[in-house]
Parts: C-alpha cells; sequence; structure tokens
C-alpha cells in the first residue's frame, strides 16, 4: 500500500506548477485503473507534504469532495527557508489547530514534515483522536 503526495508552492500549485486538483485527477484514474487491472487499491491517500500550512485547505477544497481514497496532509512548520542566508526563517504553527479543519476536508493520514517534531506529532496526535472521539459520538446519537 502506499500514498502519493505532492510538494505544492501555493494554495493551488505543486511545486512542478501543475494545478494540484489536476495532479489528484490524474494520479487517482491512474491508481483506480490499476487496481481494476490488478484487483487490489493499492493507494491509500493521496496529498500534500513539505508545504506551508497555509496552503492545505485551499488545496484540499479545490479538489472539491477529494479523492475516494482520503487525504494525506504533511506540512512543513510554517516557517521558510531563505536560499540567501541558508537559515529558517518566519513563525511557527500550532498545526493542531488545523488538523480538524483538515479531517472535515477529507484528511486521513495526518503528520508533519520540515521543522515538525515529536511534540508538535503528538499534539496532532491528540487533536485526531479527540476529532475521532466527536465524530463517534456524534455517529452513535443518529
Amino acid at each position: 500500500m502506499a500514498w502519493i503526495s505532492f510538494s505544492c508552492r501555493n494554495g493551488t500549485e505543486t511545486c512542478h506548477g501543475e494545478e494540484f486538483r489536476e495532479a489528484v485527477k490524474t494520479v487517482m484514474g491512474v491508481a483506480r485503473e490499476r487496481g481494476k487491472r490488478d484487483g487490489n487499491q493499492q493507494v491509500v491517500a493521496v496529498g500534500v507534504n513539505c508545504s506551508d500550512p497555509n496552503y492545505i485547505q485551499p488545496l484540499l477544497k479545490s479538489c472539491g469532495d477529494g479523492p475516494e481514497t482520503g487525504f494525506v496532509v504533511y506540512p512543513n512548520s510554517g516557517e521558510h527557508w531563505d536560499t540567501t542566508h541558508h537559515c529558517w526563517t518566519g513563525e511557527t504553527r500550532d498545526l493542531s489547530c488545523e488538523a480538524g479543519k483538515w479531517m472535515e476536508l477529507g484528511a486521513t493520514y495526518i503528520g508533519g514534515c520540515c521543522r515538525v517534531g515529536p511534540e508538535d506529532i503528538k499534539s496532532l496526535r491528540n487533536t485526531v483522536d479527540l476529532f475521532n472521539q466527536n465524530v463517534s459520538a456524534t455517529h452513535k446519537l443518529s
């Protein structure tokens, strides 16, 4: 099983310049056809990695209902690499504050990339667990 992710340079495009939604559609089309041919679906998610957390919501929203597999989301810390001075600049973001919104948009795998540390991942995990408990409780009430 695998997931496929894209690094993105803004809220609509991959770093290579393709529209994110079109890249997702293309990848999922190929995965679907291979799954039919081979008798099993190996792509479990498609999404975004090593990108500014500010881009995640617009990228996921650009895909409408999203891929049938769900999204994988692994943003960086929110800081930016200064290529001139060879250092990180800017402020880190608390990714756990955004994780619930990402899950509402279809994210099923959430983590972190550049400059995201163990404490950040722990906080993300707590947010994911709380989100899932709330979803579970809501379904029991229905």
